[in-house]
Order: structure tokens, then C-alpha cells, then sequence
């Protein structure tokens, strides 16, 4: 099952930013981690939920084969799997809101999506969790598959995600700010250095007018 990682991302921060859960503090996130692990889990493992049949029986049904009760049921694990991180990210996004807002910071976009995504993977990179990684989406993805199984490493996921919650209550957002604002000045001077590359006439073409 192919699932488009940098849409759920997208959809996931626009909606922290404007409605973001009542998450201000790392406890109050584990309780709210746990909650969703519960409740999501138990669905998954029985696949007694009808949203997740319907949607397992809409997906498996786009391939040619007729299928099976086994690629139903594992089709509706990964979905499960799925709306469990996604609820996770939600509170270690909402979390890092709170934090910004009474730290009196701007809630940038990208900032939420990058920092929350890659601590959620690795909860020890500490500030440079504001450095770009075009492989943590990749990373995403095969987090759902591998945790999907029928769930099996649930516990150790929420385990990780309560240390996601303590590295984000402890990150030192003014240094998180200042790499992000580093890599945005380097990232255009590099677009300005290839503009003037672009701009200069080639050696050829110099030694043809000459």
C-alpha cells in the first residue's frame, strides 16, 4: 500500500497551527500519547473498526487480485498504524506550538513540521531537528510499515514518542530558530551563487566573440 507521507505531514501541521491540542506541558503529551496508542491499537488488533475495513477493502480492491481476508487485514494494521503516528505527531506538534507561542516566537510551518517529524524519529538530535532532511518523510513511511505487524512493537513506539515528548519540552527553541534561519540564508546563497553562475556567458561563448 502506497501512502503520499509529504501530504499527511502537510495536512497534520496546517491543522496543529490552527487548532492545536490542549498539549502544554510533556506529561500532559504522554497521557495524550498513550490515549491514542490505546485506543487505536486495540481497533487494529481485532480490524473490527468499519472505517478501517472499509478504506483496507477500497485499497487492496485497486490491484487486479480479488482480495484476500490476509491483505484486509493487513491492509487495515498499516492504516491503524498510520492513525496512531499521525495522532502522535499531532500531540508532539501541538506541544511544540504551545511552546512557541508562550516563548513568544512565530509559529513557522516548516519549523513545527521539520522539528516535530525529526524528533518523533530520533528524539536525541536535540536542535539540529531544525536542520533539513529530505530522508525523514522516506523514514516515515517505513516506520508505518515496520510498526504495522499487527502492531506487535506498539509499546516500544510509545516508548520512544514519551522521549519525543521530553526532547521537545526541553529543546532550546532559540537555537532551533537560529539553525533554521542559518540553513534558509545558506540555501539562498546558494540559489544566488547558480543565478550568477547562470548569468556569466560561458568560456565558449567568450572565446567565439574574441
Amino acid at each position: 500500500m502506497n501512502v503520499a507521507v509529504d501530504p499527511v505531514l502537510d495536512r497534520v501541521t496546517r491543522r496543529v497551527i490552527n487548532d492545536p491540542l490542549d498539549v502544554p506541558d510533556a506529561t500532559t503529551a504522554k497521557h495524550r500519547i498513550d490515549e491514542f496508542t490505546q485506543n487505536l491499537g486495540n481497533t487494529a488488533a481485532i480490524v473490527g473498526a468499519p472505517w478501517l475495513l472499509k478504506q483496507a477493502v477500497r485499497l487492496v480492491r485497486r490491484s487486479r487480485v480479488v482480495p484476500s481476508a490476509a491483505a484486509i487485514a493487513a491492509t487495515a494494521s498499516t492504516l491503524a498504524a498510520i492513525a496512531v503516528s499521525v495522532q502522535h505527531l499531532r500531540v508532539l506538534a501541538s506541544l511544540l506550538v504551545h511552546r512557541l507561542r508562550a516563548a513568544g516566537h512565530p509559529v513557522d510551518p516548516a519549523f513545527v513540521r521539520r522539528v516535530t517529524l525529526a524528533l518523533y524519529l530520533d528524539p536525541s538530535v536535540g536542535a539540529d531537528a531544525a536542520r533539513p532532511n529530505r530522508m525523514a518523510a522516506a523514514h516515515l513511511a517505513t516506520n508505518w510499515a515496520t510498526h504495522a505487524v499487527p502492531l506487535l512493537r506498539a509499546r516500544k513506539t510509545a516508548t520512544r514518542v514519551h522521549r519525543a515528548a521530553d526532547a521537545i519540552e526541553a529543546l532550546d527553541l532559540d537555537a532551533a530558530l537560529q539553525r533554521l534561519a542559518l540553513e534558509r540564508q545558506r540555501e539562498r546563497d546558494e540559489a544566488r551563487a547558480i543565478d550568477l553562475r547562470r548569468a556569466l556567458p560561458s568560456e565558449e561563448a567568450t572565446a567565439h566573440l574574441d
